[in-house]
């Protein structure tokens, strides 16, 4: 098993005398071809995610504010906005998210996914752990901001390499989030081998995880560049898109890592 931990047996897979696809073409293909159900798990998920949504807003303006003390800057709750629908897209919102999760990891493995009651099953079934891992987003959101502005406080080449240091580690924490999700609603894991074995994926898939990343800030960019284009995207299409990015792209490591080296995979239903 060597540095990852995983508990539980393999549910179904893919078939490995299925003859094998070129995962780039793959990609578009299950992107097209389940759009219209992206489109509504998108709906869902936006219409779950509004109570988080509303308090990662709160944290993000106040952590933003905190950021910009002294300075008059108008436009901190509409950036407090905008960074809410960042962090959703790439850390995700609590519960829902591990609903969210299973339906599109599903989907790139091409396996069916109900998209209703596998929503709220697996939203269940991960409750507890993912209403923990937004809490630690919520509290290490707003300390990264105090921290980053506490030390920007001071001058020396010493604080800027400790701010240079701290933004190397939310990197890293972002990236983490590519995996925690996918590897909670794949394996049972306790909560400190969830972090663990996120924090070893997000170094050593580092270059994957910048890509990847890369791929999610443009879209990013375009759904949220124009107020009224945003205001069809967030609802119709760009959580699902992102978090297909993230998942396609980052299930196959599980799958290497962890999955065939030993057969520790949950099944899809206790």
């Amino acid at each position: 098993m060597g540095l990852f931990q995983s508990y539980n047996k393999p549910g179904k897979g893919i078939d490995e005398n299925a003859p094998p696809k070129r995962r780039f073409f793959m990609f578009f293909e299950l992107l097209f071809r389940k759009l219209s159900k992206l489109i509504l798990l998108n709906l869902i998920y936006f219409i779950t995610i509004i109570p988080s949504f509303i308090l990662l807003t709160i944290v993000s303006e106040i952590s933003l504010g905190v950021f910009f003390q002294g300075i008059e800057f108008g436009e901190v709750p509409f950036l407090g906005t905008i960074f809410a629908v960042f962090l959703i897209c790439v850390w995700g919102a609590g519960p829902v998210t591990a609903g969210f999760t299973y339906i599109i990891r599903n989907y790139g493995r091409e396996e069916h996914a109900w998209i209703w009651s596998d929503f709220w099953e697996n939203t269940r079934k991960n409750f507890k752990q993912a209403i923990i891992v937004f809490a630690v987003d919520l509290v290490f959101l707003y300390l990264f901001f105090v921290a980053v502005t506490f030390y920007g406080s001071y001058g020396g080449m010493l604080f800027s390499f400790v701010n240079i240091l701290m933004l190397i580690f939310f990197v890293i924490y972002t990236f983490m989030h590519l995996y925690i999700y996918p590897m909670m609603i794949t394996f049972k894991l306790p909560l400190r081998a969830l972090y663990k074995n996120a924090f070893i994926f997000a170094l050593l898939r580092f270059p994957q995880n910048v890509l990847i990343m890369a791929f999610i800030f443009a879209i990013l960019w375009v759904g949220l560049g124009n107020s009224l284009f945003m205001l069809i995207t967030i609802p119709l299409i760009l959580f699902s898109l992102c978090g297909y990015i993230g998942t396609f792209w980052t299930y196959p490591t599980l799958q290497k890592y962890m999955i065939k080296s030993d057969d520790t995979v949950k099944p899809d239903y206790d």
